[in-house]
């Protein structure tokens, strides 16, 4: 089981209100109250809004009903839902019954505020058609026929073309996951993933020969936490883990690259991890002839969980810091312990920290993109079981970038296979300062751009430079990274004095919030006299912008 599925697990547990009506003919979305735009497919192609083309993209994961708006104040224009939307059994509970509802609701909201570049995942999961429903997703052999069809079908229903399309579609949807992740989440074989995405490429690609096709997600934190060398890297794949398939197989499904066009990568740790995962991911790309293929940082989580699976340490925390975490992770989860303010505000201010940084080194490790999740909190909301919780998954549990409030309400119906909680409908709640961070980064950092590290004689020093393809624009991210754990009351390390070459006059600079506050995220503008910038650099990123 992944440390995804620990904390989905626990999360739906709570209770889950009463479901919506459903509909039940075939292809039909059901009556149930909906928070998308009114209007039904026209039988016309659909118009293509202004869209962004090209580069590095920045997207948010994990999308979940009303919280489409409050997320686009990011100014993000990607999002992937949650992955229960697309789950056939929540679709097609019965066989030749679909009800699209739940999905064309969450694409029309999303699409309306503003994330008009979608990626949807697809998982053959389902109570009648999966050899062990919810356990072994794989299509018995007589149902495959059927898997093939359903996946056609959802993308037909997505492409914009005017055949078929979802009410209230306003671009097409061109991207989809077969799969969620290669892990506990596909327990079957690597042969069996393979036979089912010769099942599905085809399907997709019948159905939208502009659609592509991202690989089930490889997630191998416990591979490469903390930025390995080769040597130790070759070490850890060695030692058998339950949460992830093996090196073997891992390596079997990425040449397998007739059948899909994109990698995507889970990543779950620091933003160090990304160097040595795309850079490993590279060679086994070259090694099997399928270099290259854009590769996408999904599952993102704003920091590393310091602890999980079992109270492993992950980078930056170490087996001497284990039981700090774990008592300020108590902290955070129990409204009523002493510190809880204190480790909240402790909690905010990595984050903010942290995901600014990861989206730098997204870029500077060669990904195409990265999406960020997560939009909302995974705790319960009982204090004695979120302390075990946070103990065995770490900050997973507190990943949202915003307050919300969960209603009983499920617009567009409930999901009724697997995951109905997140079918529920979100009232947002005020942002967090990694919410304000991405605001920050998003607009400095998107497009077609060739990145670097410029060298520095402190190795602590990150300073990330993007020269931007269609433009004389350049922006900079700096930040000094220790490589030490942060806990409330430590002590942080001396800003270091950098000189930034802008070549221009003046610059305006922003620095990552790590407190909450109201307003728009501040820049100001500072002279570089001569062209050269000088700027302290600590431990939170400060975004430099050249015109």
């Amino acid at each position: 089981m992944t440390l995804l599925a620990v904390v989905l697990g626990a999360a739906a547990c709570r209770p889950q209100g009463t479901p919506s009506p459903s509909g039940g003919s075939s292809d039909a979305p059901s009556g149930a109250p909906s928070l998308a735009p009114s209007g039904a497919s026209s039988g016309e192609p659909t118009a293509a809004p202004v869209r962004r083309s090209g580069g590095f993209s920045v997207g948010l994961e994990y999308g979940v009903p009303g919280l489409a708006a409050a997320s686009a104040l990011t100014g993000a224009h990607r999002a992937k839902p949650a992955l229960e939307f697309g789950v056939w059994g929540n679709i097609e509970p019965r066989e030749g019954e679909r009800d699209w509802a739940p999905l064309d609701n969450l694409v029309a909201e999303y699409q309306a505020a503003g994330f008009l570049d979608l990626q949807l995942i697809i998982s053959a999961d389902s109570p009648w058609a999966a050899r062990t429903p919810k356990r072994d997703p794989m299509p018995q052999d007589r149902y495959l026929d059927a898997y093939a069809d359903f996946v056609g079908a959802f993308v037909e229903r997505y492409d914009g073309d005017g055949s078929g399309d979802a009410p209230g579609l306003l671009a097409p949807v061109h991207e989809y996951g077969i799969e969620r992740e290669f892990t506990g989440f596909w327990p079957p074989s690597a042969v069996d993933y393979l036979r089912l995405l010769r099942t599905a490429t085809p399907a997709v690609r019948a159905a939208d020969p502009e659609a592509q096709v991202l690989l089930v997600a490889i997630m191998a934190i416990d591979v490469f936490d903390g930025n390995p060398g080769l040597e130790e890297a070759d070490e850890r794949w060695s030692i058998d883990r339950p949460f992830r398939h093996s090196r073997s197989d891992i390596e079997a499904i990425l040449s397998a690259c007739d059948d899909y066009d994109i990698v995507d990568v889970h990543a779950l740790g620091d933003a160090t991890e990304l160097v040595s995962t795309l850079a490993w991911i590279r060679v086994q790309l070259l090694e099997a002839d399928c270099y290259p293929r854009p590769i996408w940082i999904g599952d993102a989580f704003p920091m590393s969980p310091l602890v999980a699976f079992d109270v492993r340490p992950f980078h930056p925390a170490t087996a001497d810091d284990r039981d700090a975490v774990v008592r300020w992770l108590g902290a955070v989860a129990d409204p009523g312990d002493v510190d809880h303010a204190t480790a909240m505000a402790w909690l905010e201010r990595e984050m903010a920290i942290s995901v600014a940084r990861k989206v730098a080194v997204a870029r500077l490790a060669g990904a195409d993109g990265i999406n960020i999740g997560n939009l909302e909190d995974w705790a319960t909301g009982i204090a004695p079981a979120d302390r075990l919780l946070v103990a065995g998954v770490g900050t997973a549990v507190y990943g949202g970038i915003q307050d919300r409030t969960v209603t009983l309400r499920s617009p567009g119906g409930s999901l009724p296979y697997e995951g109905q909680f997140f079918s529920r409908l979100r009232e947002a709640g005020d942002p967090r300062p990694a919410l304000r961070a991405l605001e920050l980064l998003i607009p400095a950092v998107e497009g077609p751009s060739s990145t670097i590290r410029i060298g520095w004689g402190d190795p602590d020093i990150w300073v990330v430079r993007f020269e931007f393809e269609r433009s004389t624009a350049t922006t900079w991210v700096a930040w000094l990274d220790d490589e030490r754990l942060h806990l409330p009351g430590d002590a942080e390390p001396a800003a270091v004095r950098v000189l930034v070459e802008t070549g221009v006059p003046s610059v305006l600079v922003g620095t990552v919030p790590v407190e909450r506050s109201g307003g728009a995220v501040e820049r100001v503008e500072m002279a570089a006299p001569g062209g050269v910038l000088e700027i302290d650099v600590g431990r939170v990123p400060v975004v430099i912008t050249a015109p």
